[in-house]
């Protein structure tokens, strides 16, 4: 599970990756971390990310690469 506000408005968040299946990511978690680019999601098509109810989690990262985007959107998070 990712916290909520875990990430949340860090600058420095670059770069992260997710290892897993079926993890939860609670509301906020990484909200405004302008600079993150690279989200890597471990396991190929295996990985699953649940949003707890929250779809924002990734607002404001429009650094993200646009595939990575429309991945999120397909996994039923709102665009980033």
């Amino acid at each position: 599970m990712i916290s909520d506000h875990c990430f949340f408005g860090i600058p420095e968040l670059t770069s992260v990756t997710i290892l897993g299946t079926g993890v939860i990511v609670q509301m906020n978690a990484f909200a405004i971390a302008r600079n993150l680019s690279e989200l890597n999601l471990q396991d190929g098509d295996n990985v699953l990310l649940i949003h707890d109810g929250y779809t924002h989690v990734f607002s404001g990262c429009t650094k993200l690469p646009l595939a990575t985007r429309a991945r999120l959107v397909s996994m039923g998070f709102s665009e980033p």
